[in-house]
């Protein structure tokens, strides 16, 4: 699952040169966050969050709609869904970025609950059926993110996760702030 880690870390460096090269206006930083969060194989945000053009959208001078961009990227380098659900004044989230998050999610989900619940993931992640969890978990097992069993037949039906790519970071104790 290493090279998952190395394909994440590629994918992400456009969006890294960008940040530390082009404009430091808000509404451009903003589309680079909409844009890194929203490209395919990009699973791992902490680099891109260690720009410090990226942190000048914390300054309280930054419009509120520009530093809401910053705290989405932040649930997306450490946070969950029922994260991005429970803060307030987000951006909305593209159907690309809402399934991204899920995934990532489903990680973080998968470290603290073994054998994962569909209740629980499907609670977790506000999917409204099995096949909807299913879906997501066999998106996750094809993209490497997971090394899992589906096991819908068994009482309760559960997910049985043998390993995760390591992708999640740690938290915000260990991005530059």
């Amino acid at each position: 699952m290493e090279k998952i880690h190395t394909r994440a870390v590629e994918a992400l460096e456009p969006f890294i040169h960008l940040a530390k090269t082009s404009s430091n206006s808000p509404p451009y930083l903003a589309g680079i966050i909409t844009n890194a969060t929203s490209s395919p194989n990009t699973f791992i945000f902490a680099e891109l969050l260690d720009v410090p053009a990226i942190q000048s959208l914390r300054s309280p001078d930054t419009p509120a709609e520009y530093r809401n961009h910053l705290t989405l990227l932040e649930i997306f380098a450490w946070g969950t869904w029922e994260e991005y659900q429970t803060t307030p004044n987000l951006p909305q989230l593209s159907d690309k970025q809402a399934e991204k998050l899920r995934l990532l999610s489903l990680l973080t989900l998968a470290t603290s609950h073994n054998p994962l619940t569909y209740a629980i993931a499907m609670k977790s992640l506000s999917l409204p059926n099995h096949a909807a969890l299913e879906s997501l978990v066999t998106k996750a097992i094809y993209s490497s993110l997971i090394t899992a069993r589906i096991s819908p037949a068994t009482t309760p039906a559960f997910i049985d996760v043998t390993s995760t790519a390591p992708l999640r970071d740690n938290g915000k104790d260990d991005a530059a702030m």
